[in-house]
């Protein structure tokens, strides 16, 4: 729990030096798709760990939507952020995004109103499927 805590509060540090936390009254951030890659594989990692440390019960459902917070608030600018490029990993990354604030909804209301998340499982491999390719097109576009 400290671990992924620790974890958490350096990723949302990371995420405020990029600008992607706040707006400060400021043009909406550019970020290229390497970044934006990263930042939502970190978002989507640090869903599933405290999505298993909720399931745990280590952590209070206060924990969870202000831990889950930041991940949907930070998988939305990243998706603003890239509402610009035309290229094919952003536009599955925007999707990626999409899915990311879809699957933490579906883990919310399973902890909050007791509604089961019964098709997290094929999301979550969807959203993995999609980084994946990303991943590739990424490592494709470097050499």
């Amino acid at each position: 729990m400290k671990k992924s805590l620790a974890a958490l509060i350096l990723f949302f540090l990371i995420l405020s030096a990029l600008g992607c936390t706040g707006s400060d009254g400021k043009k909406e951030p550019q970020i290229s798709t390497n970044q934006a890659f990263s930042l939502l594989k970190g978002n989507l990692e640090s869903l599933i760990q405290t999505n298993e440390a909720k399931e745990n019960k280590s952590i209070s459902k206060w924990h969870w939507n202000f831990l889950t917070e930041g991940v949907v608030n930070s998988s939305k600018r990243i998706s603003k952020a890239l509402e610009n490029d035309p290229s094919e990993e952003a536009k599955i990354l925007r999707d990626v995004a999409e899915k990311i604030v879809t699957l933490t909804s579906m883990y919310s209301e399973e902890i909050n109103k007791g509604k089961p998340a019964e098709d997290a499982p094929s999301l979550l491999k969807e959203i993995q499927e999609d980084l994946d390719k990303v991943e590739e097109i990424i490592r494709n576009n470097q050499q």
